[in-house]
């Protein structure tokens, strides 16, 4: 790894705009040196999401196969459907010097931890757990899928005590939010 060059993870709840935060950072990439690694994932495609950006989308049968060949960093069960993040890609990115992001649940940053002693952890906190439940019943998850994310969250929330840094992510304030990470970036340096 590049003596400059940092693993940064980004976690948080369900709906707290994590997705909103890498975006903005990756708009900054040249800026940051930064770029997003590609996570592979079971789950079906989306119609808005684009293979090999958003993610690489496998079979679960070809997920387990890569487990199987100690392919990822890290990996973990999502509601059901496998997330990795591919080892290689990342080593090559942190070799070239890259800053490399990964947008990864608090069980994966303790799987990253363990291999990789310097790593910057910030998890995005929402401001308030009522602005929280309001997003995610704004996605109009059903009763069930409403409970399994709310408890996701209230466990992840509680885990965040374990990152270098937690961001709040104040409702109709990303650009502050983005500026608060950058900064902590920039200091890291």
């Amino acid at each position: 790894m590049s003596q400059s060059a940092k693993l940064i993870i980004i976690s948080g709840p369900s709906q707290v705009g994590k997705d909103a935060v890498v975006n903005k950072l990756l708009a900054k990439a040249t800026e940051l040196n930064l770029v997003k690694a590609v996570t592979y994932t079971s789950r079906e495609q989306r119609p808005e999401e684009t293979k090999g950006i958003d993610h690489h989308f496998v079979t679960p049968e070809k997920f387990q196969e890569l487990i199987k060949q100690d392919f990822f960093l890290e990996w973990a069960p999502v509601r059901e459907k496998y997330f990795g993040t591919p080892k290689q890609a990342v080593l090559d990115l942190l070799a070239q010097g890259k800053n490399v992001i990964l947008k990864i649940d608090v069980r994966g940053a303790k799987q990253v931890k363990e291999k990789f002693s310097q790593v910057l952890t910030i998890f995005i906190m929402p401001d308030s757990l009522d602005n929280l439940k309001a997003r995610m019943e704004k996605k109009g998850f059903s009763p069930e899928q409403m409970a399994i994310r709310w408890q996701e969250a209230m466990n992840e929330i509680e885990e965040a005590k374990g990152y270098d840094y937690k961001v709040v992510n104040q409702e109709g304030e990303l650009e502050q939010t983005v500026s608060q990470v950058v900064d902590i970036i920039n200091k890291i340096s």
